[in-house]
């Protein structure tokens, strides 16, 4: 008889960086991978996570999850400056709130894991070195939304006894391998 895996919600599973970890996950938990591009009837079901209760039903039955749905540059070039800015944080930002929250919600779910960035820090001139208490640096919107997103745990972690965990990536995977 063979132990019952926890079964693990991953948004952006159909993402270049979901692309990268799944293999090493994927005998560990019972997959279930969400994302804008998913498809019914393919192993990545469609998930808009700035709609609540479509994330609120795809977290129904669900263990934990691994957040890592984020808005690209990729799929946001076709946007002039103050559109894409706008869609990083509509996206980076109250798409993480709705998980939170429908995570919060629901009894079942033990864990989120947010997936960050160094770019939520990397604002700091490097002659004065990284400073780990605020005040906070970023270089760009897509680094604030970051900071937003590690904040957001946070406060779901104190508030709403949510178990958090913020995994801020540096670069995940060498320059060229897109």
């Amino acid at each position: 008889m063979s132990a019952v895996r926890e079964k693990l919600l991953v948004t952006g599973g159909a993402g270049l960086f979901a692309s990268r970890i799944l293999g090493r996950i994927q005998g560990q938990y019972e997959l279930v991978l969400a994302d804008l591009k998913g498809k019914h009837g393919t192993p990545v079901i469609p998930l808009d996570i700035l709609d609540y209760n479509a994330v609120e039903r795809a977290l129904s039955g669900v263990d934990m999850v691994l957040h890592l749905a984020i808005a690209t540059a990729r799929d946001l070039s076709h946007l002039g400056d103050a559109e894409y800015a706008d869609e990083t944080m509509r996206v980076n930002v109250m798409g993480t709130q709705h998980v939170l929250e429908a995570a919060a919600a629901n009894a079942g779910v033990k864990r989120v894991v947010l997936c960050s960035s160094a770019m939520a820090t990397i604002g700091w001139p490097r002659a004065r070195g990284y400073n780990p208490d605020p005040p906070y640096r970023t270089a760009d919107l897509y680094g604030l939304s970051k900071l937003v997103v590690e904040q957001l745990g946070d406060l779901y972690a104190r508030t709403r006894q949510l178990p958090v965990a913020c995994l801020r990536v540096g670069e995940p995977w060498p320059r060229g391998e897109e």
